[in-house]
């Protein structure tokens, strides 16, 4: 069975891979794009105020940064 993903807000995430190293690079209305230094790509994040991100969201979110739940979980 697949780790359960935690509920979070986009803030709350971008704190999370804030500490795993991923920098703002640029932001467009409700919208950011974070790169890091170590690794390819970007990663598009939704920040609307409070709003709790839906599943597909964070999946998709740790797709694009190559983290695992776990990886998550220890960096909230």
């Amino acid at each position: 069975m697949s780790p359960r993903l935690p509920r979070v807000t986009g803030a709350q995430l971008m704190h999370a891979l804030y500490r795993g190293g991923w920098q703002v690079k640029r932001q467009t209305g409700g919208h950011v794009q974070l790169a890091h230094l170590e690794r390819p790509g970007l990663v598009t994040l939704p920040l609307h105020s409070g709003e709790t991100l839906k599943e597909w969201i964070v999946k998709s979110v740790l797709k694009q940064a190559g983290l695992t739940v776990e990886d998550l979980k220890e960096l909230l």
